[in-house]
């Protein structure tokens, strides 16, 4: 794999781990939320994010 390949695969795996981890927190920020209409914006970032990590994951089956 060349190079510039290479770093761009490392990105995309360090990547990946970060936005888990984001997701993770608000996961668990939202189990506190008391309102309903927030809480729906929390599981639609939630959502976008798991959507984002796919298509992340994609990416790194193809490089």
């Amino acid at each position: 794999m060349p190079e510039d390949l290479d770093k761009v695969k490392k990105y995309v795996e360090h990547y990946i781990e970060h936005i888990d981890e984001h997701a993770d927190k608000l996961r668990e920020l939202s189990k506190e939320v008391k309102s309903k209409d927030l809480l729906k914006y929390f599981e639609e970032a939630i959502k976008n994010i798991e959507k984002a990590t796919s298509s992340l994951r994609e990416l790194q089956n193809r490089l």
